[in-house]
């Protein structure tokens, strides 16, 4: 009786979600990746800085004046694509703010120049800067 009410008790929370998967161990490089025909960039911080191409970079700067505020965001491949965007928008702001040195950071932008779109990542399996 007690083993079925484990094992019940193991599926439900698998199946609520509550049991994690763990990424310990895993290790990935993310290289500076630029595609202007769907404008997208997207690397982590640290395989950028860490390339032996010394052309990768990524990033993002905020500048903050009272209660406004902008940023540039930058990116550049190993083939020299370099592009960059910038945004006034305050959930953009509060995205890059979180950018860490070892951050995989994705943004996309307008024809215009606007960046429209982030996702930042922390995450145990990015490439940390050497």
């Amino acid at each position: 009786m007690k083993k079925t009410l484990l094992v019940a008790a193991a599926l439900a929370a698998i199946s609520l979600g509550v049991v994690h998967e763990s990424r310990a161990g895993l290790r990935v490089s993310y290289p500076v990746t630029v595609n202007t025909t769907s404008r997208t960039a997207y690397g982590a911080l640290g395989t950028a800085r860490n390339s032996s191409d010394n052309l990768q970079r990524i990033g993002c700067y905020v500048f903050r004046f009272s209660n406004d505020g902008y940023a540039w965001c930058d990116a550049t491949n190993s083939a020299g694509t370099s592009v960059a965007c910038t945004t006034n928008q305050p959930g953009h702001l509060i995205a890059i703010e979180s950018v860490k040195g070892d951050s995989f950071l994705y943004f996309t932008w307008q024809l215009d120049g606007d960046c429209n779109w982030f996702r930042v990542g922390q995450d145990s399996r990015y490439e940390p800067k050497q």
